[in-house]
């Protein structure tokens, strides 16, 4: 494992709205983040007060979108060019990782310093933290999963897949995880024994994933099709078309209460399901930002807020949106 020093430095930034409207009312609130650069990557803080975005020019910087400042710009590699593709936060919010073709770095957010660097053999797709930052899942082009352990020191194990890794995600003890591939494979791992626990396949590459506040619902989506929600106690699939057969997802979260789920789309919708009937309850969507760009924002990531009032969108030209949900 190469370790080495990183810069974690502290700036301001400056607060951008635009245009955008949803189908409710009162109208959403809109934070513009990064200015002209747009996001790679962005990915919402389980408390949903900060944005993590990775952007060509930028590399990760760390938002508090409510207010436009910047918490932090986190660097690979100090003053050089980084186009970071991936991030994520641990279930905690304490951690992330944040990753560009070829190399992952790990954070301590409240330390505000970087706790490792490594380098996959090949581009680093998707990322997942967890267990107070004593496991990182990753995600590779070159058909594999790397399991690191960040504090121990040891060689990262490998998961050997049959395709790309698209999707990680990890159980916030770190022992189980699960990837998704572009063959359309999902698998669920004991990563203690090595051994896939409930295995899927999809017609698409898997898009995203969501896993229940007390773990017994796992909900999965290709990037077009229906998705799918499993019990995971039995291995049940409660629904196994959600949605219409035309439907793209490309974010989910569950509500706190696991009776609601969060999902958003390439095209710029956001939809609010009951989990119990599979059925849509409330739907909002962001529209062209002007005449001459032929379609909105597609959504990044969503979350809620804390009282669950209103939702939120991370969108692909940098805004962060939040809509009362009436």
């Amino acid at each position: 494992m190469d370790v080495r020093r990183r810069h974690f430095t502290l700036a301001l930034g400056l607060l951008g709205t635009g245009a955008l409207t949803a189908c409710s009312d009162p109208p959403p609130q809109i934070s513009r983040l990064g200015g002209d650069d747009r996001p790679l990557t962005m990915r919402l803080s389980p408390a949903a007060d900060l944005a993590l975005m990775g952007s060509v020019h930028n590399g990760a910087v760390l938002w508090r979108w409510e207010d436009g400042q910047i918490v932090a710009r986190l660097e690979h590699r100090p003053g050089a060019h980084a186009d970071v593709m991936a991030a994520a936060f641990s279930p905690d919010g304490r951690w992330a990782a944040t990753g560009e073709r070829d190399s992952v770095v790990l954070w301590d957010l409240m330390a505000r310093r970087a706790l490792g660097f490594w380098a996959p053999p090949g581009g680093v797709r998707a990322l997942a933290v967890a267990d107070g930052g004593r496991r990182v899942l990753v995600g590779l082009s070159t058909q594999q999963a790397w399991i690191i352990d960040p504090r121990g020191g040891t060689t990262p194990a490998v998961i050997e897949q049959a395709d790309a890794v698209g999707v990680t995600y990890l159980w916030p003890d770190g022992r189980t995880g699960l990837t998704g591939t572009d063959d359309g494979m999902l698998r669920v791992w004991d990563l203690e024994r090595g051994e896939a626990t409930l295995t899927a396949r999809f017609d698409r590459p898997l898009a995203t994933v969501a896993l229940s506040a007390d773990h017994e619902l796992l909900f999965a989506a290709p990037f077009h099709g229906p998705a799918r929600l499993w019990r995971l106690k039995d291995g049940r699939v409660l629904h196994e078309e959600w949605g219409e057969r035309r439907i793209s997802l490309s974010s989910a979260r569950f509500s706190a209460d696991g009776r609601r789920l969060l999902t958003g789309s390439p095209s710029g919708e956001v939809r609010l399901w009951s989990v119990k009937s599979g059925k849509v309850l409330q739907r909002w969507q962001t529209p062209k930002p002007d005449p001459v760009r032929p379609s909105a924002a597609g959504i990044l990531d969503v979350a809620f807020t804390p009282d669950h009032a209103s939702v939120i969108a991370a969108l692909a030209d940098g805004s962060v949106v939040v809509w009362p949900k009436g």
